[in-house]
């Protein structure tokens, strides 16, 4: 018995060391495929982030698994310095680049999406190399650089049957021969947004089938652009060598060149078959086929870039206009205007202020249509009052739009005594600040008093407002230095504010409301224009259930021991009217500016009585200008 126990101990030991040899095992095999391999996120897509991973993702593809979807996180670098400064291939010891996706077999299927990033140093001696070398599925936003395909094409070098959208290239194709292109060599499926600006060297007699975009395009190429210049012999195209299927909204400003002796063969600016509003530069090509020749000029002036851009919905062509010498994707939008192409720009167009209504400036900006879109761009006012700045933030999607001259305007409110404030205003965008200069009221106001022919009607106006805003100033001894009619286009007996009689001015109290009583009224005179009506609440009252009735804006809040029912946004044309009702629960006030400057009149309070005085004569011309 004892023998046999010993027996199944050991027996039991040697069964627990062979388990831990193979679970030691596993798990060694299975961390050395998990670091083998990108990660596969949550949207189903392997995340390449070094040369590695892109490996792994080409053999995986090339080894059966051609549905899978990859996205670059980081540009990838596959060999350094493979071009030098003139396209040539450098002299070098380069690690060779297999493509992606079986000629023959196993065509790439998938969604390869290059997420904006590059990659570069692509070495590929090879006929129908490229960086995939058969697609039916989608490459998208894929940027090549600083790479060499001995033939075929930077993206796709053998056929596309999927897509290809958004991608470009600045590699050398050298020895292209029979169907080699800038972005796939042949395509039956569609091209779309992708550039070209490297570089396509050509062997004589065999260099067939050779386009800046496509060497033989069967199916759509649309919207794209290459700067390539190519020689051969025959069907040379910018866009396409050859084209049996449609290419549209395309130009091409790379210069062709064949031998005196074609055979007969045309060479074409863009391609045969069905070309739509494409464009190529008349000096560069034998013949064009179907595109349009236009010159060098035009291609500078945003004309072709305009042309391109059509009546399509979405923004794909622009161009800025003086910088870049050709139509670019993606490029800032050409507006045309009495036949002159020009970009719009972010700037001022222009300043008002307002008159008959609230005191501010109103500042008109042209924009680009990336800032309309942009949805952190904003407008930021600052303006120095009592012991502080405020700000103020307005975003660009809350401007309002002037359909006639095209601008959007964003009006900086003040306070009376703030018109010879200066107000510091900047343009916030996603890309940077476009910093304006300071302006204020008084400089607005001082253009208009300078041109009494053209605003003859505003004169008066402006007089008394400028008034208010001195007397206002002088009553909050706020920056006395520099008055607001302190200006040589005023006499001084404009500048003398008339004590106006309030003497028996109006108001009532009518009705009333079970534990409510009414306190008093303010005129707030500082950053807002606005009645203030105090009330005293018992706290059995529930202060919400007490309904509020206004033409304006009435808010209600808490205020120490009082309540304040605020009535504001009153415009100045509307102050001058003789009834400014608001209803409280049960009670009805009736209450003006006249009423206000009656208890100031009345009280002796000759400060409060003549800054009232200047508000009285400003909102009475206001009301005569609004019904002029």
């Amino acid at each position: 018995m004892k023998t046999n126990s010993k027996m199944k101990r050991r027996i039991l030991s040697l069964l627990l060391a062979l388990l831990m040899v193979l679970y030691l095992t596993l798990v060694s095999a299975f961390s050395a495929f998990a670091e083998e391999g990108p990660v596969l996120n949550a949207d189903g897509y392997y995340e390449i982030r070094t040369y590695d991973d892109l490996c792994w993702y080409r053999d995986a593809v090339n080894n059966g698994n051609s549905d899978i979807n990859g996205i670059l996180i980081n540009d990838i670098v596959v060999n350094n310095d493979v071009l030098d400064a003139n396209g040539n291939l450098n002299s070098g010891n380069f690690e060779e680049w297999k493509g992606i996706g079986d000629i023959w077999n196993g065509a790439f299927s998938g969604i390869f999406d290059g997420n904006g990033k590059t990659v570069s140093g692509i070495y590929l001696d090879f006929s129908q190399g490229g960086f995939f070398r058969r697609n039916n599925g989608v490459i998208k936003n894929l940027n090549i650089a600083d790479s060499y395909f001995g033939g075929g094409a930077s993206i796709c070098g053998f056929i596309n049957s999927g897509s290809i959208i958004n991608c470009s290239s600045s590699a050398t194709i050298d020895k292209a021969v029979n169907t080699s292109g800038g972005i796939v060599a042949n395509n039956s499926g569609v091209v779309e947004t992708c550039t070209f600006t490297g570089k396509i060297f050509t062997v004589s007699w065999d260099a067939w089938y050779v386009g800046g975009i496509c060497g033989m395009n069967q199916s759509v190429i649309r919207n794209c652009y290459s700067s390539a210049d190519i020689n051969g012999v025959s069907y040379i195209g910018g866009i396409s060598g050859t084209n049996s299927g449609t290419v549209e909204n395309c130009c091409s400003t790379g210069k062709i060149t064949i031998p005196s002796t074609n055979f007969g063969r045309k060479s074409y600016g863009i391609a045969e078959g069905t070309v739509v509003n494409s464009y190529y530069i008349n000096s560069s090509m034998n013949s064009g086929g179907d595109a349009i020749a236009v010159s060098q000029a035009q291609f500078e002036s945003g004309e072709i870039a305009y042309c391109l851009q059509g009546e399509q919905t979405d923004e794909i062509w622009g161009q800025k206009i003086g910088t870049d010498t050709a139509p670019v994707l993606g490029g800032e939008k050409v507006y045309l205007s009495d036949g002159n192409y020009y970009n719009k720009s972010n700037k001022l167009a222009g300043y008002s202020i307002s008159l008959g209504d609230k005191i501010a400036v109103n500042y008109y900006m042209s924009l680009t249509e990336k800032t309309i879109n942009d949805a952190n761009a904003k407008m930021v006012f600052t303006v120095p009052d009592t012991g502080s700045d405020y700000e103020l933030v307005i975003p660009v999607k809350d401007a309002v739009k002037d359909k006639i001259a095209d601008t959007y305007m964003f009006t900086c409110e003040v306070a009376s005594k703030e018109m010879t404030s200066a107000i510091s205003a900047k343009l916030v965008t996603s890309e940077g600040e476009l910093v304006l200069d300071d302006y204020t009221v008084q400089d607005y106001a001082e253009v208009i008093l300078s041109d009494t022919v053209k605003y003859a009607k505003e004169q008066e106006l402006v007089k008394k407002m400028l008034n208010y805003g001195t007397e206002a100033q002088i009553y909050f001894n706020y920056n006395t230095d520099n008055l607001a009619n302190d200006t040589e286009l005023m006499t001084e007996e404009e500048k003398t504010v008339e004590l106006y009689g309030f003497a028996g001015a109006p108001f009532t109290l009518e009705g009333e409301e079970s534990g409510v009583t009414y306190y008093g009224t303010a005129l707030s005179l500082e950053t807002e224009l606005a009645f203030k009506h105090y009330f005293i609440i018992d706290e059995s009252v529930d202060v919400q259930s007490l309904e509020i009735t206004c033409d304006y804006p009435a808010t209600l809040k808490k205020n120490g021991s009082f309540y304040e029912l605020i009535i504001s946004d009153i415009p100045a044309h509307k102050m001058g009217e003789s009834s400014l009702k608001v209803a409280f629960g049960g009670i009805t006030l009736d209450y003006t500016i006249y009423s206000y400057g009656a208890l100031a009149q009345n009280a002796g309070k000759e400060a409060l009585w003549t800054v009232v005085s200047a508000l009285a004569h400003f909102a009475g011309e206001a009301t005569m200008y609004a019904y002029k």
